[in-house]
């Protein structure tokens, strides 16, 4: 380097421009608006973090009820992916994931907005706002306690609408249980060692009892109607026996009859030829007897064939014949000729059952 004495003009030429044409030169008007903008960086990234955005944008789903919206958002919570959407969040709504939890990319965000219904039960109306799409979810929700015989209305498995109101009403039973008499019944039966018109019981009657139960509905207090639910005998009831005598005495034709039983009978008129037995015309009757006056057909589940009998206006006759329209308390009187069976017609006579 060149020595100057003292009083010497030094040129600048002397000396090399290293920051005027040097490749690594500074200019501060650049450096100063570097500077600014790496601070706006820095601002801008504060804010955005004071906000809850990030700089990677999300692809999220959001479900509000049955509706699904598909959008892109910075923003870091579910909150912020909301407030950006305009999607308001009600007090009582639901939302999966909760509002503060961080968002990803795919998230899938679940709302379920709460609308207002209307409970009545047991003499009270409540207002409430759920979530619930059903009426048993509602009424679980609201802890409304049910009872077996309860009845809801609408059903429990109804689908819940905006403004819908459900009743409950509250079914009671109230059961009675009552002691009944069942009447002991009278069984008479005819005896001929009895005289007729004599009674004699044989058997004590004993009436039964029987239990049977009512119940009666109410429906929110108010009673419906009382039915009869059930009846059990207690105890069976036992018939009377009572004998009735058929015995008796009559005065016919100048004669005393004794006889074990009297009958009321409605009495025909037949002979043996073709005009009233056809084809079975062959003078004798069902049991072989001649077909002649003294001999009845009768129904042998009323008089047993072989009976002896008196029939007033008639006579004394035996039981020995039968006929297709003889049935209970019917007789055909067998005469002599077609003319005594014309004369003779239908009449009610009393017919008496011999010893």
């Amino acid at each position: 380097m060149p020595s100057h004495g003292p009083g010497e003009t030094v040129s600048s030429a002397a000396f090399p421009r290293h920051q005027a044409d040097g490749a690594g030169a500074r200019d501060p008007q650049s450096a100063r608006t570097s500077a600014r903008w790496a601070l706006l960086l820095l601002v801008v990234l504060a804010a955005a973090a004071a906000y809850g955005y990030s700089w990677a944008a999300k692809h999220v789903t959001l479900i509000v009820d049955d509706t699904e919206i598909g959008l892109v958002s910075l923003r870091r919570t579910v909150a912020g992916v909301l407030e950006d959407a305009g999607v308001p969040l009600h007090e009582s709504d639901q939302m999966t994931p909760g509002p503060d939890e961080p968002v990803g990319d795919g998230e899938i965000i679940r709302i379920r907005r709460a609308f207002p219904v209307t409970i009545v039960v047991d003499g009270a109306e409540t207002n409430v706002v759920t979530t619930s799409r059903t009426v048993s979810g509602l009424l679980a929700e609201a802890e409304v306690t049910l009872d077996e015989h309860d009845r809801i209305d609408p059903p429990p498995e109804a689908l819940l609408e905006p403004h819908l109101t459900i009743r409950v009403v509250r079914v009671t039973h109230d059961y009675e249980t009552e002691l009944w008499r069942i009447a002991s019944k009278v069984t008479r039966r005819e005896v001929d060692r009895l005289p007729q018109g004599v009674t004699e019981v044989v058997q004590p009657g004993q009436d039964g009892l029987e239990e049977v139960t009512f119940v009666t509905v109410y429906e929110d207090g108010v009673e419906l109607g009382r039915d009869l639910v059930e009846r059990a005998v207690v105890r069976q009831p036992v018939s009377q026996i009572v004998h009735v005598g058929t015995a008796g005495q009559t005065v016919r034709d100048g004669q005393v009859i004794e006889y074990r039983k009297a009958l009321s009978m409605i009495a025909t008129a037949y002979y043996w030829g073709p005009e009233c037995t056809g084809k079975w015309a062959d003078g004798y009757t069902y049991t072989g007897l001649e077909a002649k006056k003294g001999v009845i057909a009768v129904d042998p589940r009323v008089i047993p064939l072989g009976t002896r009998v008196y029939v007033e206006g008639y006579g004394f006759a035996i039981a020995g014949d039968i006929g297709g329209a003889i049935k209970g308390n019917r007789i055909d009187l067998c005469f002599d000729t077609l003319e005594e069976v014309h004369a003779y017609g239908m009449r009610r006579v009393t017919l008496y059952i011999l010893w």
